[in-house]
């Protein structure tokens, strides 16, 4: 594991462990009550077409485990979620295991992936790749992690909001924040060392956490390397990433999903 991955993976466990218990209880109590509310609606339609009786989904950077299991309402037999921090991945076994749920959660490094198991759908979330430094490489893991004929999809930021910066950011300007201040092709890592505030709802001196910038190209010329046919590419101007939701509805595009097939 490269050292930037190591400092990710201790960042985002130390950033769990300062979760509030209350909240863990309450993705509990939604998931027994409301399973699929972690998925957005178009990621409900595009896995929920590719759910069946006998169908197993994956969910690649699955976090706590919630929108794992949140795809088994959608009609698949199983699910399997794979993550780099393990007090997130044991979290969401504990959870399967109270929910009586078939899903279970596996600690890795998506970049060094090795699993004899094919699914019939796999999923990505928002957050996900921007943690990569090599966007062809995971699509090459996952791609041997897919049955053939089965499918990807994938729900992100939108590349293009990498230009924007985010309220806090130095070069944030609250009175036009729409503006355009970073290059598109950065690929200079962002390193961030204040704690990730959405998860512990609080500012810290943390691991550094290491993500990086891509474009729509990297991303659609990395899934077709990894022998992925592009089927379907989506766009929204509503935001799924708790970064942009003040531009909401704004003529800016917020959100990217993405539907590819396996060769």
């Amino acid at each position: 594991m490269k050292p930037e991955r190591n400092t990710n993976k201790l960042a985002w466990e130390e950033a769990f462990d300062r979760v509030d218990s209350k909240d863990l209880e309450r993705v509990l109590e939604q998931l027994k009550h409301d399973p699929g509310s972690f998925l957005s609606e178009t990621m409900k339609r595009e896995l929920g077409a590719l759910a069946g009786q006998d169908r197993s989904v994956a969910q690649f950077c699955c976090n706590n485990g919630r929108e794992t299991i949140s795809a088994l309402s959608l009609g698949f037999k199983h699910a399997v979620g794979y993550d780099i921090a393990s007090n997130m991945v044991d979290f969401g076994n504990a959870m399967a295991e109270k929910l009586g749920v078939e899903a279970r959660f596996i600690q890795t490094d998506m970049l060094e992936l090795e699993t004899h198991e094919r699914y019939d759908a796999g999923f990505l979330t928002v957050g996900s790749v921007t943690w990569f430094d090599d966007l062809g490489l995971l699509f090459k893991r996952i791609a041997h992690a897919i049955e053939t004929g089965g499918c990807l999809v994938i729900e992100d930021i939108h590349p293009i909001m990498n230009m924007v910066a985010i309220p806090g950011e130095q070069n944030y300007e609250k009175n036009h924040p729409n503006n355009l201040v970073n290059d598109y092709y950065r690929k200079e890592p962002w390193v961030e060392k204040d704690g990730m505030f959405y998860m512990a709802k609080q500012v810290y001196e943390s691991h550094p956490f290491t993500s990086y910038s891509y474009t729509i190209s990297d991303m659609v010329n990395g899934l077709i390397d990894a022998g992925f046919a592009i089927e379907a590419i989506f766009e929204s101007s509503t935001d799924r990433s708790a970064q942009f939701a003040h531009l909401n509805d704004s003529g800016i595009p917020l959100t990217l999903v993405v539907r590819a097939r396996r060769l």
